[in-house]
């Protein structure tokens, strides 16, 4: 456990360092970036030790190096710190308690994911074995970009770089790969957590200083206000990483009383037929280190850059990053970061690149106001144009080195709909939440912020002793139309004003400010009302008569009805934020049932399921920030809806009632995943405990079950593999290629070699290897990539079976391969052949308990 605690102090210098940077890109956020501070250290450090790697190839990926590299940017953040140092310390003077918080939830799911794998740390089964060789093989390349694995003599054609920030922070500590497996899936639990903390805090803090605003408090608005907003940030903390979906309460409830009933915790992933449905409690339970997993901190930290800019206030075209070197140095992080999912795992890059770009849309839309203008357009193409083009070519060493697997945009048959019925035990919660949010909302009535008499306004923030300047354009009525002290009639200003929860609609403060008069408010609020009554009732005329359909439907309503609340918000930037994430996340939905993404898979029954699998899962993590942050706002319209009804205050104490109810039970209905689900997940089971129970390993080395693995557990006896695993990797330097049997993908003592040495093999899992290559093999100016696939198996064949040495050695010297290993798999594949003889002809480097190892000899 010590490696983990080595990672989590790595990771907080790293947070520190980057601090300085962070408070000066997230400008707009009361925390000023202190939640995405660690992982923007870590996404600085990686990029610039990867695109000098891949760069510079006479440069050599080592500890040295990418510690030089860690000491540049610590000499740069010294710098940063003297003059920013006097406002870092006030941020933290004024926001203690949030900081101290924000670092007790990193540092308490890091460490329980920690206890939880440290039970059970063995890497196997599932598609462990890919993860844990990308890692491997990542460390072992001196040069990038990295080997493949299984497939010698090219590199790897897959989204790779989450995996190499991890492997990367692994080596500047001195883990090996099958430890840093472990500790990164931790590290990437609790950063994930804190992530979704800071998100969401910054949310609900951005809007209790917008009320602090309209009210004219000043002394509320210097206070901090993000202590207040640490529930929120919970409650999405324990919705995205803790909570289970209703599939898990279903199956509990279906089976709970039969006898000898125990808990399937990998079927919640599977709702719907032929798709996956992971979400990110059984992702990590499982501690899969896919893609996916990995990035969804780095998706979460985008989301953070997004809601910057989303609130900055005055920002016109390229001014939204700021004047002088400032936007450069916002534009190239904004790029940066956004660039880096498409490498990580490039399902993600569209949604929230688009999500950015719809942000700026809306915030170019405020800052040009109160007409729709050509300017906005321009603008919006303008920072789109160089967002994508700036995250495109910083990674482009990547592009030049991957061939995508895509095989373009298909439509969805029928047959191959959601039932309606299987997203209610997917997302029921997050419906629960999303449309209360929607009814509060569209009951809350919106309030505009005070004009002031001068050009600025100055906002007091709680950070910096310097005051954060606001530009009175942002609130100008159009030519020739009366100041709203006076009473217009402006239909733009009747739609939208700021929305600030729970201020008394009969006080003083609020009645200047009211927006339209009492009278047209109440108009423009009824036909809102009416308007989503009539699209929900013209949307369930249709599930009547177009089941088939009813998924999409429902889903295209709920984003609809989100869209127009957002517009009608959109003034109180941080409730209109909320609602655009839900209204994305279920636009998101809506697309799977039309459209998937064309891979190997396509043209059979299971043709959408990466769609879904990879989609879903970012859908999940929109509508948890978007519960934990909009309860704020759903609380704050029932307060208000409340002091309002005073003749019928027992109606709205019963609907109260009934909705806490209803809440209640779909959180507790929730809590079966992760009550159920990692017991049986870790616990073992063997000849003298029929039932599972936990075992105490105390390590995070996820190789370490091979030194006592036995049959039924094991195939065979794997300690012999055990202990020439770790000779490889104390003794082979470099990246020579070693040939090992083929095996079928899944079984984990096929490529037990190479999985945990990082030694490329000809070829092995050949079934995943098609998956990533599918597109080059098929390739038909170039028939001789699907020849060499072929060829590779029949040549693994060929050198252990030939009885020729001459045949043998020249196939070796044709892959270029300098070993061939020999252990119990080779034998119980190859039976009656003797493969005793490559000593005849080769070198013999180890050969103890059975386990031999060969090297071609230099004269060969």
């Amino acid at each position: 456990m010590i490696e983990l605690v080595q990672l989590w102090a790595l990771i907080e210098v790293l947070g520190l360092l980057c601090l300085p940077l962070a408070f000066t890109v997230f400008r707009n956020l009361p925390d000023r970036g202190w939640a995405f501070s660690k992982l923007l250290g870590v996404a600085i450090l990686t990029f610039c030790v990867w695109f000098l790697l891949i760069c510079l190839h006479s440069l050599i990926y080592c500890q040295l190096f990418i510690l030089g590299i860690t000491l540049m940017l610590a000499a740069g953040s010294g710098f940063a710190y003297l003059s920013l140092f006097p406002q870092i310390w006030q941020l933290v003077r004024h926001n203690r308690v949030y900081i101290i918080t924000s670092e007790i939830i990193f540092f308490c799911m890091m460490g329980l994911l920690g206890v939880l794998r440290s039970l059970k740390p063995d890497i196997r089964g599932y598609e462990m074995f890919m993860d844990e060789g990308f890692v491997s093989s990542i460390m072992r390349s001196p040069h990038f970009p990295p080997n493949d694995m299984w497939y010698a003599g090219h590199s790897i054609n897959y989204y790779y770089y989450a995996h190499y920030t991890m492997a990367t922070l692994a080596k500047l500590l001195g883990q090996t790969s099958s430890v840093a497996f472990n500790t990164g899936i931790c590290f990437f639990y609790g950063v994930t957590a804190l992530n979704l903390f800071g998100v969401t805090c910054n949310i609900v803090g951005c809007a209790r200083q917008w009320r602090q605003r309209v009210q004219e408090n000043n002394d509320a608005i210097q206070q901090s206000q993000l202590m207040p907003a640490i529930p929120y940030g919970l409650l999405s903390v324990m919705m995205a990483l803790v909570l289970g979906n209703l599939a898990s309460t279903q199956q509990w409830w279906a089976h709970h009383g039969d006898f000898g009933f125990q808990f399937n915790w990998f079927a919640p992933s599977r709702v719907i037929d032929n798709t996956i449905n992971e979400f990110p409690a059984f992702s990590f339970v499982l501690s899969c280190f896919h893609a996916h997993v990995l990035t969804l901190a780095f998706t979460i930290l985008c989301i953070g850059i997004a809601l910057n800019w989303f609130l900055e206030p005055n920002g016109k075209g390229m001014n939204l990053f700021g004047i002088g070197k400032t936007r450069y140095l916002n534009l190239f992080v904004t790029s940066l970061l956004l660039g880096g999912l498409f490498v990580m795992n490039g399902w993600d890059y569209p949604t929230y690149m688009g999500l950015t770009l719809l942000c700026v849309f809306i915030q170019q839309y405020l800052a040009h106001r109160p007409a729709l203008c050509l300017a906005t357009f321009l603008n919006t193409g303008i920072i789109s144009f160089y967002l994508l083009a700036i995250s495109y070519n910083l990674y482009l060493p990547f592009y030049l080195n991957f061939i995508s697997p895509s095989q373009g945009i298909g439509i969805i048959p029928l047959a191959n709909h959601s039932p309606i019925s299987d997203e209610i035990l997917i997302y029921g919660l997050f419906i629960f939440m999303f449309l209360s949010l929607l009814v509060g909302s569209a009951l809350l009535r919106p309030l505009r912020a005070p004009v002031p008499d001068s050009e600025e306004v100055a906002v007091a923030m709680p950070v910096g002793s310097e005051p954060v300047i606001m530009q009175a354009a942002t609130f100008e009525p159009a030519p020739g139309i009366e100041n709203a002290f006076q009473g217009h009639d402006d239909p733009l200003m009747d739609a939208v004003s700021v929305s600030v929860g729970v201020i008394d609609s009969e006080s003083k403060p609020v009645q200047r400010r009211m927006l339209p008069p009492e009278q047209r408010r109440r108009r423009v609020l009824l036909g809102l009302c009416l308007s989503v009554g009539l699209f929900f009732l013209l949307c369930l005329v249709a599930l009547v008569f177009l089941p088939a359909y009813s998924t999409c439907i429902a889903s295209v309503a709920l984003a609809l009805a989100g869209f127009i609340l957002v517009l009608y918000h959109r003034e109180n930037r941080a409730h209109a934020f909320t609602l655009l994430l839900g209204s994305v996340a279920f636009m998101i939905i809506a697309g799977c049932e039309v459209f998937y993404l064309k891979d190997v898979f396509a043209g059979g029954p299971a043709l959408r399921m990466n769609t879904v699998f990879k989609f879903y899962f970012q859908a999940w993590a929109l509508l948890s920030i978007c519960s934990g942050a909009g309860l704020y706002f759903i609380l704050s319209s029932i307060r208000v809806l409340a002091q309002r009804s005073n003749r019928s205050r027992w109606l709205w104490r019963s609907g109260l009632g009934m909705w806490s109810l209803a809440l209640g039970a779909l959180l507790l209905a929730s809590m079966a995943y992760p009550i159920l689900a990692p017991p049986v997940r870790y616990g073992r089971i063997d000849l003298n405990h029929p039932q599972p129970y936990l075992a105490e390993t105390y390590t995070l080395d996820g190789m370490a079950y091979l030194a006592t693995c036995r049959p039924p557990d094991c195939d065979y006896d794997t300690s012999a593999d055990y202990a020439a695993i770790r000779w490889l990797n104390a003794n082979v330097v470099g990246d020579p290629i070693i040939v090992e049997a083929n095996g079928d993908d899944y079984r984990f003592v096929s490529a037990r070699v190479s999985v945990f040495t990082g030694l490329p093999t000809l070829i092995n899992w050949p079934g995943h290897e098609y998956q990533w290559r599918v597109t080059w093999l098929a390739d038909m100016k170039h028939p001789e990539n699907q020849l060499d696939f072929n060829n590779r198996i029949a040549d693994i064949d060929k050198i252990y079976t030939n009885t020729s040495s001459t045949v043998v050695l020249n196939t070796l010297k044709h892959y270029n391969a300098q070993y061939v290993y020999v252990g119990f798999f080779e034998y119980k594949k190859y039976p009656g052949v003797d493969l005793k003889r490559f000593g005849a002809f080769m070198q013999i480097v180890y050969s103890t308990q059975g386990v031999s190892i060969y090297k071609v000899k230099a004269e060969n």
